[in-house]
């Protein structure tokens, strides 16, 4: 367990996280998120190629705002193994370290979110529509802001479920992956 950082706060992030917030340019909105700390793994790094965005990372690293953890302990070496038979290896460190750690899980990688349910608990996984909408939450991001990141996401073959486009409401409901967030501008 990561000393002093509660772990509940620690989420070990999936390439699919990363790379949907290089994307948009967003990569900051993980590295200022309050009382978060975002974590990868060496596999998960290596997904994230040369020129598409790992110098992002590299930089987010270097400044302290991502951390890399290894699966080291025997259970989560385990659980890794067990997992590779399903996943890749970058979906299958991140949550073999999760629930070893009991630690949050960011993934929008559906079978391994339906796994992950199973495993830890839905309340332990987060995806990029959470992130974003933590975001709203403490500030860091308007509506607006946030449904603009959310129309270029979609420009990048991101699928978002919209009832209604909330550019210009006050209240929206989104619904991704079946469920449903509905927001409030404050």
């Amino acid at each position: 367990m990561e000393e002093g950082i509660d772990s509940r706060l620690i989420i070990i992030a999936d390439a699919n996280i990363l790379i949907n917030f290089i994307r948009i340019n967003a990569l900051y909105l993980l590295e200022n998120l309050p009382g978060k700390k975002f974590g990868i793994t060496p596999a998960v790094y290596e997904e994230i190629l040369p020129g598409r965005g790992r110098e992002r990372v590299d930089e987010a690293i270097q400044k302290g705002a991502i951390k890399v953890y290894r699966v080291e302990s025997s259970q989560a070496l385990a659980l890794f193994y067990r997992y590779t038979e399903t996943f890749g290896i970058g979906e299958a460190s991140c949550l073999a370290l999760a629930k070893d750690q009991g630690w949050i899980l960011a993934t929008d990688d559906r079978q391994c979110r339906n796994l992950a349910t199973k495993e830890i608990g839905k309340n332990r996984i987060t995806g990029t529509v959470d992130l974003i909408r933590d975001a709203i939450e403490t500030g860091l991001l308007t509506i607006t802001e946030a449904d603009q990141l959310l129309v270029l996401l979609e420009k990048e073959n991101f699928k978002v479920k919209f009832r209604n486009r909330f550019r210009g409401h006050h209240t929206y409901l989104l619904t991704f992956n079946n469920r449903k967030y509905i927001y409030r501008n404050k």
